[in-house]
């Protein structure tokens, strides 16, 4: 989960593009009750611009607060996660828009990111003394802030400080709208990770499967803009696995509405046979099996043999996660579950990115061939695509199969800020 920020001097607070939302401006106490919120874009003044730092004012004593960042559910680790001393921190922009990673929201005195195992080490040599600072956990759109107690010297934070909120009680949230498969359970990773505040739409089961949430309408209404709810009311939107779904209710309407959604910094994750509503939206960012078409026709690609592969990690972030979870070692990771048939990706144009791949089998033969895509669009918006979704039956956080781990991963990857191309 790559963020960037904008290069930064010696000394003064410090621009950070962090790419939460909600309705912003929160500072959580060190209980993670909200104390502070400001109207206008400004979360409130923190430690001033001049004084003593704790640099020159702790008698030579390297100042620093220390701790491991962890999902909403608080057993997870997490890396990449961006912790700052803030100077200030600002609301954010109403709905979605296009928010890029060298443009700054908050301003900070001092920042870091969480290691592989979710850990990290905040100096604050350069932040301005006091009792307290603004301390932050950032991700894509989840954000706490939190009136951190310091003193001279190591500081160790809280759990309560380094848990990112599943709630917008607790902090900052994205709106999430989630539709779930009748192969394949979204809603269970967002609840197996403490994320407890979305829309669920379908609410499908199976003969192998009981609906996990309840739906407040169709995937297909939301997205044609025709139910209570738009896809404009939210800022992710996940499509769970369901064979046939775009043939049985899929439009041009649906499709250019996706393509809207995402350019205007929405954030799309889909899996295996919902694969059209990537497909249809964006027919250049990804070759598909079977036949050629711009889009191709619906359906096309659905011609993977089922049953079991390996997976090759190629984000050497998600395999060093992967590791220290002993979810599995090395670089590669057994994936199950595959439908007969599964949506295949052919190949990747060069602007799209490779996060897994594998050989399979499929209708005429078998090769390697890209089974987790990632693009970005418009340098605003961005799509993940996984052709492997749930399998595990039971998914609660102690019991994550290795593709669900990487589906944990992703869902916060998704969210991230997006980098645009080099000039």
């Amino acid at each position: 989960m790559v963020l960037a920020v904008v290069a930064c001097g010696s000394a003064g607070p410090q621009g950070f593009q962090n790419e939460t939302s909600g309705d912003g401006g929160t500072v959580a106490t060190d209980s993670g009750s909200p104390s502070l919120t400001g109207d206008s874009g400004v979360g409130g003044q923190f430690g001033g611009d001049a004084g003593p730092t704790f640099g020159s004012s702790c008698n030579g004593a390297a100042t620093s607060v220390t701790g491991t960042v962890y999902a909403p559910n608080g057993t997870d680790p997490l890396p990449n996660i961006y912790v700052y001393a803030a100077a200030q921190v600002n609301q954010f922009p109403p709905g979605n828009y296009c928010n890029q990673c060298n443009k700054p929201l908050d301003t900070w005195y001092s920042h870091t990111q969480t290691a592989a195992d979710g850990t990290f080490s905040l100096d604050l040599s350069g932040v301005p003394s006091g009792a307290n600072i603004t301390f932050v956990i950032n991700v894509g759109r989840f954000r706490k802030a939190t009136q951190l107690p310091v003193k001279c010297g190591v500081n160790t934070a809280a759990a309560s400080a380094t848990t990112l909120p599943g709630k917008s009680a607790d902090g900052d949230i994205p709106k999430i709208a989630v539709s779930t498969g009748n192969s394949d359970h979204l809603d269970q990773i967002l609840s197996a990770l403490g994320i407890t505040e979305y829309d669920c739409y379908e609410g499908r089961a199976s003969t192998s499967s009981m609906p996990t949430c309840s739906p407040i309408d169709t995937v297909a209404n939301l997205l044609s803009k025709t139910s209570v709810k738009t896809i404009d009311d939210y800022h992710l939107l996940f499509v769970s696995c369901a064979p046939n779904a775009y043939k049985t209710f899929g439009s041009p309407t649906i499709a250019s509405n996706t393509t809207a959604f995402v350019t205007a910094g929405g954030r799309l994750f889909a899996t295996d046979m919902s694969y059209d509503y990537v497909a249809q939206a964006f027919p250049s960012e990804i070759t598909w099996m079977g036949p050629s078409g711009s889009p191709q026709p619906v359906d096309g690609a659905n011609v993977g043999v089922g049953g079991s592969y390996t997976g090759n990690v190629d984000d050497p972030q998600l395999s060093a996660w992967l590791n220290k979870l002993g979810a599995t070692t090395g670089t590669t990771v057994p994936l199950q579950g595959f439908l007969n048939p599964w949506s295949v990706q052919a190949s990747l144009p060069k602007a799209s990115t490779l996060i897994v791949d594998g050989t399979v089998s499929y209708t005429g033969g078998g090769s390697d061939v890209p089974l987790t895509t990632e693009f970005d669009v418009s340098s605003c918006g961005r799509v993940i695509y996984s052709s492997y979704h749930t399998a595990g039956g039971n998914v609660t956080p102690g019991n994550l199969l290795p593709q669900e781990r990487i589906l944990e991963y992703l869902m916060f990857e998704v969210a991230t800020c997006v980098t645009p191309p080099a000039q």
